[in-house]
């Protein structure tokens, strides 16, 4: 150790003024170092600090992502329900419809019935009519068909009642029948109201043009095409038959001018004959 130093429990000399301090400018102040790891007063930001904010940052990146998962799940699942809850309710639906139909069958199908008992009873009114007449006990008698008859009527009515109960709630479901190759034809509906207010307007031979119009509006219909299309097939029937008549007639008269031909035509022809042989 060097002799300079100070030793123990001396006392330092005060600090010597600086030469160029004066009474009038102090001596400057030295300000102490900046300490390891500031900047310009600024404390720097270490690594471990910058590494726990951008573990923090992505811890709360992936939460947002869990949550937005967790949402897109929910939201699916949400829509499968609901597309499942609509397919039932679409089912339950058909099967109304069709239970409908299949009750509304039966009953059209007890109205036909009634209709055939309805109809005999009208023929044996008409034959129970004639023996009365006639002065002829019959079995069952002209009263007792018309109760029978009276009878029908009112359950074919209740029948009919039944039956529009059924089907009415369903009605949208029934699309008309339209004959696509007539489409050309059919004039629009403007043009319809037009000939319709024409028709009204004008009172001497309007009926014409209504009619013409009520009548293609008709033909739209599926009943009235399968009626069109029975007259038409039983039509033709008849053509057929018709002709198969007139040639048969033909053939006949035919054979009874050769049958009945005079003996000199018989020779005249006999003899051609010979003749070109």
């Amino acid at each position: 150790m060097s002799s300079d130093a100070p030793r123990r429990g001396e006392f330092l000399s005060p600090p010597q003024p600086s030469p160029f301090q004066t009474p009038d400018k102090p001596a400057a102040i030295i300000k102490p170092a900046a300490s390891r790891g500031k900047v310009l007063g600024k404390t720097l930001i270490s690594p471990s600090s910058t590494h726990s904010t951008s573990t923090s940052g992505g811890a709360h990146g992936s939460d947002a992502d869990r949550d937005s998962l967790a949402n897109l799940r929910i939201a699916v699942h949400q829509a499968k329900e609901a597309a499942a809850t609509c397919r039932k309710e679409v089912s339950a639906q058909r099967d109304r419809v069709f239970d409908d139909l299949e009750r509304a069958e039966t009953i059209i199908l007890s109205l036909l019935d009634r209709a055939s008992e309805v109809a005999h009873a009208l023929s044996e009114m008409t034959s129970a009519k004639l023996s009365a007449g006639q002065g002829k006990a019959d079995s069952t008698s002209f009263d007792e068909l018309a109760a029978k008859i009276r009878g029908d009527g009112v359950g074919y009515l209740a029948g009919v009642k039944k039956l529009h109960q059924l089907l009415a709630p369903h009605a949208s479901f029934v699309k008309t029948y339209r004959n696509q190759e007539e489409d050309d034809t059919i004039a629009p509906d403007n043009a319809d109201k037009t000939e319709s207010t024409d028709a009204t307007k004008n009172v001497n031979g309007a009926s014409g043009k209504l009619s013409d119009a009520i009548i293609k509006k008709a033909t739209s219909n599926m009943y009235a095409a399968r009626v069109e299309k029975r007259l038409a097939l039983e039509r033709s029937a008849i053509l057929k038959e018709m002709i198969r008549l007139e040639e048969l007639e033909s053939a006949g008269d035919a054979r009874d001018m050769v049958g009945t031909s005079p003996p000199g035509i018989k020779r005249k022809h006999e003899s051609l004959e010979e003749d070109l042989l």
